[in-house]
C-alpha cells in the first residue's frame, strides 16, 4: 500500500479543481475529495490527506470539522484500520468517541 506522495503542485492543482467543481451539492461534496483522501491515507500520507481536505473545502461551506470527524470514525471502523494506522504511524484512535458501527 505504501507509495510515494504526490508533489505539492499536484495536490494543489487537484484541490483547486475539486473546490471549484460543480459536483458539490447543497448537502453533498464532490466524491473526488473522498477518493483522493483515501488514496493518500491508504498509501501512508494521512497528514497530506487532511491538508488536501482543508485546501479543497469550498470557501464559506460549513461542516468541515463534522466531515473530518465522520470520515475519521468511518476509517477507524474499517477492518483495515490497524494496517492503515501503522502505515501512517498513528498510535491509537484519532477520534475516541465515535458512534458504534451498525
Amino acid at each position: 500500500m505504501a507509495a510515494p506522495a504526490p508533489s505539492p503542485a499536484e495536490l494543489a492543482s487537484g484541490a483547486a479543481r475539486i473546490a471549484e467543481s460543480d459536483a458539490w451539492g447543497s448537502d453533498d461534496m464532490d466524491p473526488e475529495l473522498w477518493r483522493v483522501m483515501l488514496d493518500l491515507i491508504y498509501s501512508g500520507h494521512m497528514e497530506q490527506a487532511w491538508d488536501f481536505m482543508e485546501a479543497d473545502w469550498q470557501p464559506g461551506r460549513d461542516g468541515l470539522e463534522a466531515f473530518r470527524r465522520d470520515f475519521t470514525c468511518t476509517l477507524q471502523a474499517s477492518p483495515w484500520w490497524p494496517t492503515v494506522a501503522e502505515l501512517n504511524a498513528v498510535a491509537g484512535p484519532i477520534v475516541t468517541d465515535c458512534p458504534a458501527p451498525g
